[in-house]
């Protein structure tokens, strides 16, 4: 206990317990986390991945300290303070060594009858999705698999040749260098609420959340 004490007064040590929905993985968490451990290597971290909704219930029960995802989604917006991080893109992939990721001029319509990975219908990226298909004047995938999961749509990918699956374009550039998938090139105009910051409105935040605050800010200028 005198060494915790000890690392906090010095502005370190303490516990942070952070949520953050997949496509801010790679890009905000992952770099936020390995420059707060750098700074203050006694902190105990806890990350959380899932979507929005399930992450603000957590944080709502303080179970985690802030989130990072989109307050927008909750039925009480007003209970969060909220820094804005980024709008989010979405882009069409495939497994790594299915050949379709090879064609060029591919478009939406070429694959609609293909088999579709899509996310489930209480996320905000599957309401991007139905507002795609109808600028394109496309009907829903028939017996499309439905998934919360990033992660289960990558798995599902390798199901069967042409299958094709929905998910933020950062996760896809992150795993497309490992040759886990390709991306199709099927530009996707329409756009999200963006994700951010959200922390429970007017709770006193400890030292490990602020220095995370900023060094996401730290990023947002570097931007």
């Amino acid at each position: 206990m005198r060494d915790e004490m000890a690392a906090i007064l010095r502005g370190g040590g303490g516990t942070l317990a952070v949520g953050a929905v997949m496509g801010s993985l790679p890009v905000w968490l992952a770099p936020t986390v390995k420059a707060l451990r750098e700074s203050q290597p006694d902190t105990s971290i806890e990350v959380w991945e899932d979507n929005s909704a399930r992450l603000l219930a957590m944080l709502d029960q303080r179970l985690l300290d802030l989130v990072i995802g989109r307050s927008s989604v909750s039925v009480h917006p007003e209970a969060y303070d909220f820094i804005p991080l980024e709008v989010e893109e979405i882009c069409v992939v495939v497994d790594g060594a299915d050949p379709l990721g090879d064609r060029t001029g591919v478009q939406l319509a070429d694959i609609i009858g293909n088999p579709w990975i899509v996310p489930q219908a209480t996320l905000p990226m599957r309401s991007l999705f139905e507002q795609l298909l109808d600028d394109e004047g496309l009907g829903f995938p028939r017996y499309a698999m439905e998934t919360s999961s990033t992660f289960a749509t990558l798995a599902l990918l390798q199901t069967g040749g042409g299958t094709v699956g929905l998910i933020p374009r950062k996760v896809a550039e992150y795993f497309a260098v490992g040759g886990l998938v390709k991306i199709l090139p099927i530009y996707i105009e329409r756009r999200g609420a963006p994700y951010g910051i959200a922390t429970r409105r007017g709770a006193t935040l400890t030292q490990p959340v602020l220095k995370f605050i900023e060094l996401c800010q730290s990023r947002i200028a570097q931007k």
